[in-house]
């Protein structure tokens, strides 16, 4: 029975992907970054709890150590929940950009050599390396810090570095964040949600909607998360700090 209530909201969103109108509701109403949302929150919802038996038949779990607050193994392949919603969020939206497009593929990156990580223990320098990749395919996507004016010499290669080292950075201060149940996923959701209420009234549509699949995402896991089911695991967290920064 619980099975099969933790299984509604994934029909759901399957209904809201499938249906031959989509979400031509949501666009009749002015609110498809809310079809975008739900999508996220109701596939991240049922994949947290689905994935929960999936990551101890699999034995990939968070073991208890000293400087660890549970008790007990927990799986920690969260981040799979969060990041299958979000990308399904995103291309069923079908608005595509240069930009976005990139980004997607950098998150893409970012999550796999994570979940690897979190499978077997990769050394820190193939991490680093496989980031960088993923942040420099962002820059190619023309996504860059332009802080710097007009003229400053050296502009675009400083700033192509200031943008790598901000990526990367927030990618694993999210990470190095992930120590108690809700608190990285609460705040990204919440900061995601901040970003939405920038973008939105701006008209940056391809940042609004990519906001609030992140935020959805993000809520739809913070149940199973909060409760000690399952934790975002590395893959997750850095994924989620990728895409905030």
């Amino acid at each position: 029975m619980k099975n099969k209530i933790k299984i509604i909201p994934l029909l759901i969103a399957a209904a809201l992907l499938l249906h031959p109108g989509g979400g031509r509701w949501a666009w009749l109403l002015g609110a498809r970054w809310f079809y975008v949302f739900l999508v996220a929150l109701l596939m991240s919802y049922s994949l947290s709890e689905l994935l929960i038996p999936l990551g101890y038949r699999l034995k990939i779990l968070d073991i208890p150590e000293e400087r660890k607050m549970h008790s007990a193994p927990t799986p920690r392949i969260g981040g799979l929940a969060v990041f299958v919603a979000v990308m399904v969020a995103i291309f069923r939206n079908l608005q595509f950009s240069k930009e976005l497009s990139a980004l997607a593929a950098g998150g893409a990156i970012i999550y796999i050599v994570g979940f690897i990580d979190d499978i077997k223990p990769q050394k820190a320098n193939v991490r680093l390396l496989a980031q960088t990749a993923a942040a420099l395919v962002v820059l190619l996507g023309g996504v860059r810090i332009t802080s710097l004016p007009s003229g400053f010499p050296a502009k675009l290669a400083i700033e192509y570095v200031v943008t790598i080292i901000w990526l990367i950075g927030i990618a694993n201060a999210l990470n190095f964040l992930d120590g108690v149940n809700g608190l990285a996923a609460g705040m990204a959701a919440l900061c995601a949600a901040l970003f939405f209420l920038v973008a939105f009234p701006t008209r940056q549509s391809y940042l609004a909607y990519t906001t609030m699949a992140l935020s959805g995402a993000c809520i739809g896991f913070l149940p199973a998360n909060m409760r000690g089911g399952i934790f975002l695991g590395d893959a997750g967290a850095t994924f989620i700090g990728f895409m905030l920064a």
